[in-house]
């Protein structure tokens, strides 16, 4: 069970997105790693920094932030919890959820799985060695690092179409590697457990 298989967007404007648990997937939330199995209700605020509030099936209410000039001192699974909700809303959904006002307007628009737009990836890394670790920019945004170029094709390859690759230096010296792309709506775009990125 995916991520976006449990929750709908009740809300998406400049300031936050709001999440709702689907009806009758209660028992499904196990199936999210991190997950206690009560979120509810999530709002995650856009921004500098991210704040993260979960009201749970019994009605409690509870929060944390970090980025920006907050940071809440939680556990590891809330942490990563925290990090994966975000990782869906932004890399599942395509939903912009940086600093950038006009960024985060443009896709304002998004109430849906399946409804991002096409959009640039840019993969970069150092030296001539597939093995060097790999950041991935959407639309010059950072999304990702991962240990390798090849680790980094490949979570690419789950989850979006590539086109139009193209090969550079920039000026600073690293590899860019450009595709336009545009998100594959299945089953297998999956929203990794962050235990499996490398941050």
């Amino acid at each position: 069970m995916k991520f976006h298989n449990l929750y709908q967007i009740v809300a998406n404007n400049d300031e936050c997105v709001i999440l709702r648990l689907k009806e009758g997937c209660e028992h499904d939330l196990w199936l999210i790693p991190f997950f206690d199995g009560n979120e509810k209700d999530i709002k995650v605020l856009k921004g500098e920094g991210t704040t993260v509030t979960v009201k749970t099936l019994d009605d409690k209410v509870y929060s944390w932030s970090w980025g920006g000039r907050s940071y809440t001192l939680t556990s590891e699974n809330v942490a990563k919890k925290g990090h994966l909700i975000k990782q869906a809303l932004e890399i599942d959904f395509g939903i912009y959820m940086g600093n950038d006002a006009n960024k985060r307007r443009k896709t304002n628009h998004i109430n849906d799985y399946g409804q991002a737009e096409d959009c640039k990836i840019k993969v970069m890394y150092w030296g001539r060695s597939k093995s060097d670790q790999a950041i991935i920019h959407r639309n010059g945004d950072f999304i990702i690092a991962l240990d390798s170029v090849e680790k980094a094709i490949d979570w690419l390859e789950l989850r979006y179409n590539l086109t139009n690759m193209a090969r550079s230096v920039a000026e600073t010296g690293v590899n860019v590697i450009t595709y336009d792309a545009s998100l594959i709506y299945s089953e297998n775009n999956l929203t990794q457990p962050m235990s499996q990125i490398d941050r």
